[in-house]
């Protein structure tokens, strides 16, 4: 199990690149003192809690921006955590349920990934796991050496400095200690909770700065109803043979639990009790609040739902353990090497993969010209000057749309080469691909698209059609003022919808991106002309979704062309999906006078590696 745990972790360890987070964390190290670290790196700039970025602070000093470094720390205190919660439940209950519960921890995606991050994910683990270790000894015992108390003391204060959501694990796990704890032990459990409040009073101005003016969480989503059930095949590697096991081995653990299983009642219900008050707080909180609730949420208390869930084994012999261990370890590994593709998803970051595409490109064509989105761009340029880009443009989440496109509009090279990491806006694809019409080459990796387009036609035969759907909706190449539905005048408001029910358009297995562009010339001073992309509802007629695109506050003037598109993501509107009608339609709220030169609708699928480190591949 440790072996496995060992090599899940550190498999071609020095090739694991940096991830968002892990950037953003790193760039917060470098500061000349400790006070704007913690008043600009945490304070201001972080909604964490200060530890893992006051550890960074002096590892990064020590080993640099050195990826293997940085990252072994966590990985180290990963393959640490499951060898303390194997010894949790083999205190709580007995043997089989610790190898049980340690094996799955051991392979799974969800506790590999984490322990690969220089994030507090695996630190945060580490601390809570130490927690319940020491505190497990403390309740089943009537006496402690006072060792054992002061590490008490210490892993509440390190769960506490890690993450928000350790810490709340933490204060799940110390009050649930009144419940069993044995009255001789009371005043030194008290006193453990007032050493480590000591200890932490030093952060107690960061806790409540970020509480009170940061924005926790206000960038994610609201969860569905099924964010339970999603999260736990997740975590079962969206597999049917490794949740069939599970699902086997709990029924295989009640049919043959015995008298002395049945009677364990109190630390069965501490783990269920555990998991559902943090799951409860952070999901209720997400639908009543703000949102907060994402899948790394439940890190630190769903091991102990697992504990739960196996607890009914009754003790085992070495043999009949050896095939559990080695059944979850085998199913686990393989599906999360060849289902999940981890090792090829992780360790092909879009930072680090664009900027080698790149450097290929730009050294066998000197016509190209390559544009890099970033939500922060040193993230990206980080890989660009290591593998010697060079004649680059930086673009981030700060650069509008306008922008980009008259910077797209003054090249005059060949070819263009955009990487929209971090997502990235993908109408920028369409804005390119208006000037550059032809696909070379198309990669992607987790949050990224790699594009190569060309204006060429000595390259057609080489381009890749990644549209699977492309359909003229006008088609009037000379701006020809007679051709139908494609001048607009005064009297003109809306253009004529063209509309088909969305179910002929989207699968609903798929992610897709449905596109509608428009090219023009104007005529009059233009403002406010838009496209318009709506699903009507079949049998009301009532819009339940509408978009559309603008000129982005550029004014286009007589005689100027212009381009609009907007980009609708089917799985932002899967319940929709087969209910209604999609129409799409020129609006012309000015009132001006305008003549279309195009205006088509594709659609395209997206690839399964851009959200697969969480999504089904």
């Amino acid at each position: 199990m440790l072996v496995v745990a060992v090599v899940t972790r550190f498999w071609n360890f020095s090739g694991l690149p940096f991830m968002h987070d892990e950037f953003s964390a790193l760039f917060r190290t470098e500061f000349d003192n400790f006070s704007d670290l913690i008043r600009l790196g945490v304070m201001e700039n972080d909604t964490h809690p200060a530890g893992v970025q006051v550890f960074l602070y002096y590892w990064v000093k020590m080993v640099g921006f050195n990826e293997f470094w940085i990252k072994l720390p966590f990985a180290f205190v990963g393959v640490i955590t499951v060898w303390l919660f194997y010894s949790i439940g083999k205190q709580w209950f007995n043997e089989t349920v610790g190898l049980v519960g340690a094996s799955l921890i051991a392979c799974t995606q969800f506790f590999v990934f984490y322990s690969q991050l220089a994030r507090p994910y695996s630190m945060g683990l580490f601390a809570v796991m130490l927690l319940v270790y020491f505190w497990t000894k403390i309740i089943n015992s009537d006496k402690q050496p006072i060792l054992i108390w002061f590490f008490f003391a210490f892993a509440l204060f390190f769960a506490a400095v890690m993450h928000a959501f350790s810490m709340f694990a933490a204060l799940i796990v110390y009050l649930s200690g009144f419940w069993l704890l044995k009255p001789a032990n009371r005043k030194l459990y008290i006193y453990a909770a007032l050493v480590a409040s000591i200890l932490y009073s030093p952060h107690i101005p960061v806790f409540y700065f970020q509480l009170t003016e940061s924005d926790l969480g206000g960038w994610l989503g609201e969860p569905s109803t099924g964010f339970l059930f999603e999260f736990l095949y997740y975590c079962l590697h969206y597999s049917v043979l490794f949740s069939g096991l599970v699902i086997g081995l709990v029924g295989l653990s009640v049919i043959t639990m015995d008298k002395q299983s049945k009677k364990l009642w109190r630390f069965r219900m501490i783990g269920i009790v555990w998991f559902s008050v943090s799951f409860l707080t952070a999901y209720f909180y997400s639908i009543y609040r703000t949102p907060i609730i994402q899948f790394s949420t439940l890190y630190f208390t769903f091991p102990f739902l697992i504990i739960a869930v196996f607890s009914f084994f009754k003790p085992l012999n070495d043999k009949h353990n050896l095939l559990i261990v080695l059944s979850i370890l085998l199913i686990g590994t393989t599906s999360l090497v060849f289902q999940r593709r981890h090792y090829e998803l992780m360790y092909h970051q879009g930072y680090d993969q664009v900027a080698e595409l790149a450097a290929k490109e730009i050294s066998v064509n000197e016509s190209v010209s390559a544009a890099f989105y970033s939500s922060t761009p040193r993230m990206v340029e980080y890989y660009l000057k290591r593998e010697e880009v060079k004649n680059f443009h930086l673009f981030s989440k700060h650069v509008s749309t306008l922008e980009f496109q008259r910077f797209v509009n003054s090249e005059t090279s060949e070819s263009f080469i955009l990487a929209l990491t971090d997502g990235g806006p993908a109408d920028w694809i369409e804005i390119v691909r208006n000037k550059y019409p032809y696909l070379l080459h198309h990669a992607s990796w987790f949050n990224t698209g790699y594009y190569l387009f060309t204006k060429s036609t000595d390259k057609i035969t080489k381009s890749i059609n990644q549209w699977n759907y492309f359909h003229y909706i006008i088609d009037n190449p000379y701006f020809d003022l007679d051709i139908d539905n494609a001048y607009f005048s005064p009297e003109r408001v809306y253009g004529k919808a063209w509309q088909v029910r969305s179910d002929t358009l989207f699968d609903k297995k798929l992610i897709q991106l449905l596109n509608v562009a428009v090219n023009g010339m104007a005529k009059d001073t233009l403002i406010q002309t838009k496209i318009v992309l709506e699903l009507q509802d079949i049998e009301s007629g009532k819009i339940l979704h509408w978009q559309a695109a603008t000129l982005n506050n550029d004014t286009i003037l007589p005689g100027e062309t212009f381009f609009l598109t907007t980009i609708l993501r089917s799985d932002l509107i899967h319940d929709l999906i087969g209910k209604t009608v999609l129409r799409t339609y020129i609006w012309n709220p000015d009132k001006s006078e305008f003549v279309i030169n195009r205006m088509i609708i594709g659609i395209r699928e997206q690839s399964p590696k851009f959200y697969g480190l969480f999504e089904p591949i």
